[in-house]
């Protein structure tokens, strides 16, 4: 067998028949960082009938002193337990990489490493695999649950479970499902974005990024990701609006025509206790309508359509993953991530995308982090965590330990 750089055609053909096909082993990753000018390369092992079987993408990453590190993050596309497909990867991938005058491998499989019942790791047995790694002289780093380097515990929901989006919905937390039943009720519009209005999902994450005391990547990065991805595998930016006017207008309408039953059933009086319960049911309704309305009053009878949040999404065929979610402080109240997570798990189901990855998690054990009430949140979705199988790491000169 043996390894050779390919094309990013002949990679993407191989990568989407594969099991382990995600975002970052995709045509549309290699496609990205090359915008970015980040050094990538698409390699594939070779049997001695010419069959490709196994293949990666890998990126090279500068410190400041310019040393080289090559990063195979969510790879490699091969079948972990063939020990000789695996081990002639290894041994020719890092003959590559001395060629390519790295210093380090740092190289991330995706696969799991632990279970969880609940928040309680439940390590799985890669034993076959790691010592593969060990004899190439690989170190296996200790698990890590943050965002150290990239993202190694995940929250996930298997939607092939379900026999119909109505039994997904019904295993939400019912406050969750109720949230998303008032939030409905507010007409948010979902929608993707073009390129050129990309600087509309960039504000939102911007202002998100600020309440949450952390740093939002520049446009330029949200750019080459809608170009590397946008002609491969889908990528969504979507944006959710609220038209205020509207939304307005048709509830002061409602509100009118409420008003004139309530009143028609009290000209009726006395009342029988079928019309009296008639009645309850309309000034409930009313009660209803005066809530919604009262969620808005506090913004200019003149506004029109608004963002009110947002999120990055990018769909294979094999899962959907949310990579950002963000929403604007003030119109939290419209609850707009929680329609955007509905909406998209609607649009996975309908399409037979059965893996739904909320994505990192971290902090789930401690109150005092700040990633403690996003994965309380994620939690009431129902699905699971699950966390890959640790770091793989190998020096191959001196200067790595100035890495």
């Amino acid at each position: 067998m043996y390894l050779k750089e390919i094309s990013l055609e002949e990679f993407q053909e191989f990568a989407i028949r594969h099991p382990l096909y995600n975002f970052f082993q995709s045509r549309g990753m290699a496609e990205s960082q090359s915008i970015r000018n980040i050094e990538n390369y698409a390699l594939g092992l070779f049997d001695a009938n010419e069959n490709l079987v196994a293949a990666t993408l890998c990126f090279v990453s500068l410190n400041r002193r310019f040393i080289r590190t090559m990063n195979v993050n969510y790879g490699f596309l091969i079948d972990y337990l063939n020990r000789e497909i695996l081990s002639s990867f290894i041994e020719q991938f890092v003959k590559f990489c001395r060629g390519k005058r790295i210093a380090k491998i740092r190289i991330n499989p995706y696969i799991l490493g632990f279970s969880y019942d609940e928040e309680t790791p439940v390590k799985i047995d890669n034993s076959q695999i790691e010592n593969i790694f060990r004899e190439f002289g690989f170190a296996q780093l200790k698990p890590i649950v943050d965002y150290t380097r990239l993202v190694n515990l995940m929250y996930v929901k298997d939607l092939s479970e379900f026999d119909a989006f109505d039994d997904i919905v019904k295993s939400f937390q019912p406050n969750l499902q109720r949230l998303i039943k008032k939030a409905l009720q507010y007409d948010i519009e979902i929608s993707p974005v073009t390129y050129d209005e990309l600087e509309r999902y960039y504000k939102i994450e911007c202002a998100s990024a600020e309440k949450n005391d952390t740093s939002a990547r520049n446009l330029a990065y949200y750019q080459s990701v809608f170009q590397g991805f946008s002609p491969i595998d889908e990528v969504l930016f979507l944006i959710a609006t609220l038209d205020i006017k509207k939304y307005r207008e048709e509830k002061e309408n409602k509100k009118r025509e409420i008003q004139e039953n309530i009143k028609a059933l009290n000209n009726q009086a006395p009342l029988s206790r079928k019309m009296k319960n008639k009645l309850g049911a309309e000034q409930e309704i009313l009660d209803g309508i005066n809530n919604r309305l009262k969620d808005i009053e506090d913004i200019p009878a003149t506004t029109g359509i608004i963002d009110i949040g947002g999120c990055l999404a990018l769909k294979n065929s094999n899962e959907i993953t949310v990579l950002e979610m963000a929403q604007y402080e003030e119109f939290e109240r419209f609850s707009p991530t929680s329609v955007i997570y509905y909406k998209l798990m609607e649009s996975a189901f309908a399409e037979g995308i059965y893996r739904f990855n909320f994505y990192g998690t971290y902090g789930i054990n401690d109150p005092e982090s700040k990633g403690y009430n996003i994965y309380q949140y994620k939690k009431k979705f129902g699905g699971k965590l699950e966390q890959l199988i640790p770091e793989f790491e190998l020096n191959l000169n001196f200067l790595a330990k100035f890495i």
